[in-house]
């Protein structure tokens, strides 16, 4: 294998974590609450963080008003809506539909910076985007355009549409955040903020000692699965393959990858089974995704 093979490591075995999250975020939501899951797991995952290295304080001495209000944002968005709208979604949708739905990701993201910062999209662009739409109306609907007017979509499709949104969000953030700090402090900064939010949220609405104190093994070994594998691991490993690659085939690699290993996790875990409709999604997905970040 050639040195620049190794450097496809890094991004696949991202995928491979991130695609265990979903299959370890169906056990937790068997036991869990939502808001009670996404705290327990970023409970882990910045006690990994910080366990890996101490807050570096010659940033946070340096860091403005302006700057702990953007990463107070980032944290809001990006830890606490997208996970509490990430476990609330396996609760109600097959494992794979939340998977196939946040490949999305980066194309809302496309959106969300062509209409808030008036990021120009080309053409190309604009193509990939309704393609990748025509996909996910397709894993609404099931196939059936009538079925969207006759009742409205499942609950988990939608509450992973609204996390997908969010994390677009975040990544608009940390892209303005990214041009004056390190990758480090966006993350610990904004995963402490996202933490606080979680933490307020899951005491003031649900009976969080009562569910700690119930969790089976099986529900704590997949918290710190989600904590150490996914938001540490997962995160360096993400990190590592942009550096060595570049954002652009990092985020092709990754969310082309999630999909594929969820599905097989998924039949493997709870035996749910791969549609024709499911399959037919992802394509348009993944296709819509390949237009809109293919260089031009």
């Amino acid at each position: 294998m050639s040195h620049r093979q190794r450097h496809w490591i890094w991004p696949v075995g991202a995928a491979l974590l991130f695609s265990g999250s979903y299959v370890a975020g169906r056990i937790t939501t068997a036991e869990l609450m939502p808001l009670t899951a996404a705290l327990l797991r970023y409970v882990a995952g910045f006690a990994f963080l910080a366990a890996l290295a101490a807050w570096p304080r010659r940033r946070a001495g340096g860091l403005s008003a302006g700057d702990h209000g953007m990463l107070l944002l980032a944290g809001l968005a990006g830890v606490s809506l997208y996970q509490f709208l990430f476990f609330a979604a396996l609760r109600y949708t097959a494992v794979v539909h939340t998977a196939i739905i946040n490949a999305l990701s980066p194309i809302v993201t496309a959106i969300l910076a062509a209409v808030c910062i008036r990021e120009r999209l080309a053409a190309r662009q604009y193509a990939g985007v309704a393609i990748a739409v025509a996909g996910v109306l397709l894993l609404l609907s099931r196939g059936d355009p009538a079925r969207l007017q006759a009742q409205p979509p499942n609950r988990g499709d939608l509450f992973m549409l609204l996390a997908v949104v969010a994390w677009a969000a975040y990544a608009l953030l940390v892209r303005r955040l990214s041009a004056r700090l390190d990758g480090w402090t966006i993350t610990f900064a904004s995963t402490g903020y996202g933490l606080l939010f979680l933490a307020l949220a899951a005491i003031a609405a649900d009976d969080v000692a009562g569910q700690v104190l119930a969790l089976s093994p099986a529900g704590w070994a997949a918290i710190l699965y989600l904590g150490i594998g996914t938001s540490g691991l997962g995160y360096l490993l993400y990190n590592r393959a942009i550096s060595l690659t570049g954002p652009t085939r990092t985020a092709g690699v990754v969310y082309s990858l999630v999909p594929v290993g969820v599905a097989a996790l998924a039949w493997i875990w709870f035996s749910e089974p791969v549609t024709g409709i499911m399959a037919g999604s992802t394509i348009l997905i993944l296709a819509g995704l390949y237009l809109q970040q293919a260089r031009r």
